[in-house]
């Protein structure tokens, strides 16, 4: 989350393809670079979809299992649009499920939206996990997903994407104004559960 000092303490989110995910010397090089530079793997989270998971499942789970084992977050990318599957969540150790930004943007004006983000907060929930909601573009949205119990967003309604000189300062400004109550984007302060912004993205 975003409740830290500077971006010392922020961790970096990386997709990774299928490609990548298959290659059985993938987590081994990621972990070598990550020594070579300093980076504590702790910082790092790894982002997968359902759908590279799913293809040759034997060699994506080996390498999701170097990383977590080495303390890299993973992190279930656009999850409810691929392949979901229960086994997956059941057997796959991962820290996060990501909400389609798809399901995040119908939350206000559909039900069946509504209730898929819902259950899938609850079932990560006690599966253990947390969950970043996608797409967040505005402040009822934010508020709605405070309401459901959703740990983190991210979307053009926190901010778009920067350079990183003027994400180091967007950070700071952050830092400082979640010294209080958290704000909404429109500036309000948020009932319910906190909902920080996992990445200005």
């Amino acid at each position: 989350g975003l409740r830290m000092s500077g971006i010392e303490d922020v961790k970096l989110a990386v997709n990774v393809s299928r490609r990548s995910l298959q290659d059985r010397n993938f987590s081994a090089l990621v972990l070598g670079v990550l020594a070579d530079v300093g980076f504590p793997p702790s910082r790092l989270e790894v982002e997968v979809t359902e759908r590279a998971l799913g293809a040759n499942p034997e060699h994506s789970w080996f390498t999701v299992d170097r990383l977590r084992e080495a303390g890299v977050s993973i992190a279930i990318d656009d999850f409810g649009t691929g392949y979901s599957s229960f086994e997956t969540l059941r057997q796959l150790p991962v820290d996060r499920l990501k909400v389609d930004a798809v399901f995040v943007g119908g939350l206000l004006s559909n039900q069946a939206d509504r209730v898929i983000v819902e259950s899938v907060v609850d079932l990560a929930h006690r599966l253990g996990f947390d969950v970043v909601a996608e797409g967040l573009e505005t402040p009822d949205t934010w508020t709605a997903l405070a309401a459901l119990g959703c740990d983190f967003a991210q979307g053009y309604g926190i901010a778009h994407p920067m350079p990183l000189a003027d994400l180091r300062a967007w950070l700071t400004r952050r830092a400082a104004a979640l010294a209080g109550p958290l704000p909404t984007p429109a500036g309000e302060p948020m009932p319910g559960p906190r909902l920080a912004p996992l990445r200005p993205t």
